[in-house]
């Protein structure tokens, strides 16, 4: 399922995530307060960072630097 609006989770910076499948944008709200937007993530990317066993290794290994981002 694709987290269409936010959901928490469970992992020790990111405090939530919600992605826009119409326009592919995958938002990370960070424990920090940071908020991050990429572009153009595809629809199985994003499922697979919601159900990822560890979101910040997927987050790194997947998304950082593959796509790119806004900060807020």
């Amino acid at each position: 399922m694709i987290p269409t609006d936010w959901v928490d989770m469970d992992s020790g910076n990111i405090a939530a995530i919600k992605y826009n499948p119409a326009s592919l944008e995958l938002y990370v709200h960070f424990k920090s307060g940071k908020m991050y937007t990429y572009y153009n993530v595809p629809v199985d990317v994003a499922e697979g960072f919601a159900h990822a066993p560890s979101p910040t290794q997927f987050l790194n290994r997947a998304i950082k630097g593959v796509y790119e981002y806004n900060n807020e």
